[in-house]
């Protein structure tokens, strides 16, 4: 999972804005997005507002997925103070491993197959050697780079 930042087996986590974006995007850093089970923010008096759900579209099957201001909504005005907003969501590839692509598990194979054989964390007297190319190939398609 962190070597291609993307959520394997189905998770819930929060992402926390300072404020809602000016270009009315948020875009959700852990793909594979699956829903979003909800938005609070701290309005201008100081208190958490739940933001209701026809306020905003959530947008799946994007890399990453996307929540946008619904039609005709401009997100609410929010206090200026760390964290004011928090998204709550759900991502993953589903709730088993049965769920996670076969490339990516034939990777894990692999790696805790060269790890298993070299356990020691210093060996003297051989050449050194990375762990094999195969790894890097098979989760290449799936390595999430976030767009800045």
């Amino acid at each position: 999972e962190n070597e291609t930042r993307r959520a394997f087996i189905t998770q819930t986590w929060k992402l926390t804005l300072d404020g809602f974006p000016d270009c009315g995007v948020i875009r959700i850093p852990r793909p594979n997005l699956i829903r979003v089970t909800g938005i609070t923010y701290v309005d201008d008096d100081g208190v958490t507002q739940t933001l209701a759900a026809n306020q905003y579209t959530v947008i799946t099957d994007t890399l990453p997925g996307e929540i946008h201001e619904a039609y005709d909504v401009d997100w609410p005005t929010t206090r200026a103070v760390p964290n004011a907003v928090a998204v709550t969501f759900t991502c993953g590839y589903g709730a088993t491993a049965a769920s996670v692509p076969g490339p990516i598990k034939s990777a894990m194979l692999l790696a805790i197959g060269h790890w298993y054989t070299n356990r020691e964390s210093v060996v003297t007297g051989t050449i050194a050697t990375e762990l094999p190319m195969a790894v890097d190939s098979l989760l290449g398609p799936y390595r999430y780079i976030e767009a800045i």
